[in-house]
């Protein structure tokens, strides 16, 4: 992998704390937790003192991450310190969706396992698509944002599903709430929507169709080619597996929203409506943020 000048090292690194201190890149999926449930202040102890300020908390495994890439702001290296990262919030996602199973009755349990396996697919079919994506623009950096975008990916989950475990070990939900709300919860049946999660929806539409524009191989070949298709630049092929990859990882996030917005009503019962909005909303904010990639590179 070709390695980037101590200029261009520097560079990358501005950009990542730049978009990790402003949850830029995917880093707004964590945040998008804590928007969502910090001001009902449902979380107790550190983790709602960092969600009444709008953050999310710095782990350890954050730290750990900036400490390598400060030893090696290689190309190689960042993408290697933040493959290691993703593998420690791979354990951490487990450990954390195994501490959830065991506080949730029988019915919570099967629908948490549900939307862990539809996320699963969701976020393996939106891998594909941020290799499709980053392999549009030239230049090395984005390797490690591809990179970082994948690891973030797994810590938004991290936090969403440790997010739940402090309401249950607070005695406030999901354990309790799941098991002291059960009659009112809903079955996993749909519900009718809100208007303000119909407002969402239509939004979301809206900004996939925008994605998908920018998807014209025309349009990339200005933009990144200065109107010369090659194999050095982009051929017809790559735009039409964009979009392919694209088509496929939006068609796995509605079987993931299915199953979460069916966790979130076994979890809330009647007031599921703001978790659902904000999950859609972090739908939203990503698609666009694909779409600035496309449109303005890191500018």
């Amino acid at each position: 992998m070709e390695s980037l000048s101590l200029h261009d090292a520097g560079m990358t690194r501005h950009t990542l704390a730049s978009r990790r201190a402003g949850w830029g890149g995917l880093g707004f999926l964590a945040g998008w937790v804590f928007w969502a449930i910090g001001p009902l202040g449902l979380l107790p102890g550190a983790l709602g003192q960092e969600a009444a300020a709008g953050k999310p908390p710095e782990t350890s495994i954050d730290r750990q991450l900036e400490e390598c890439i400060a030893r090696d702001p290689t190309t190689d290296g960042m993408v290697q310190c933040t493959v290691e990262a993703t593998q420690a919030w791979e354990q951490e996602l487990q450990r954390t969706y195994e501490a959830l199973m065991r506080v949730l009755d029988p019915p919570g349990r099967q629908d948490l396992q549900r939307a862990q396996t539809a996320w699963v697919a969701f976020r393996n079919a939106e891998s594909v698509w941020l290799d499709r994506l980053y392999a549009i623009p030239s230049g090395t950096m984005y390797l490690v944002m591809a990179a970082d975008d994948r690891m973030e990916l797994v810590k938004g989950r991290v936090l969403r599903l440790q997010s739940y475990l402090e309401l249950a070990q607070a005695g406030v939900g999901p354990g309790d709430r799941v098991q002291r709300k059960e009659k009112r919860a809903s079955d996993g049946r749909a519900t009718g929507r809100s208007p303000l999660l119909r407002a969402r929806d239509r939004e979301l539409a809206q900004a996939y169709r925008a994605l998908l524009r920018e998807l014209d191989f025309q349009k990339l070949l200005e933009r990144f080619c200065a109107g010369e298709p090659g194999p050095l630049c982009l051929t017809p092929q790559d735009a039409t597996e964009a979009r392919r990859a694209l088509r496929s990882a939006q068609k796995a996030w509605w079987t993931y929203r299915r199953a979460e917005f069916a966790w979130h009503r076994r979890l809330y019962g009647q007031e599921a409506d703001p978790a659902h909005v904000s999950f859609v909303e972090g739908r939203i904010q990503a698609l666009k943020y694909y779409r600035r990639i496309l449109m303005n590179g890191l500018e």
